[in-house]
């Protein structure tokens, strides 16, 4: 499975605007040595998690 970020999927799930293709995969609390390792530098920025966030495959991102 190819999983891809998409806002617009966790949008429609809260709003109850019909059935999305998969169940949206949010996370609220990731240790950040788990994100060091994924991204391959040092988690230190707001960018950092975003790109963690995006590499992950996450629908949402907590900043």
């Amino acid at each position: 499975m190819n999983i891809q970020p998409d806002f617009e999927r966790i949008r429609k799930t809260f709003m109850l605007e019909g059935e999305a293709d998969r169940v949206p995969l949010v996370e609220l609390g990731v240790d950040p040595r788990h994100m060091s390792r994924l991204i391959g530098r040092p988690f230190k920025t707001t960018k950092d998690r975003l790109d963690f966030f995006a590499m992950a495959g996450y629908d949402y991102a907590k900043l």
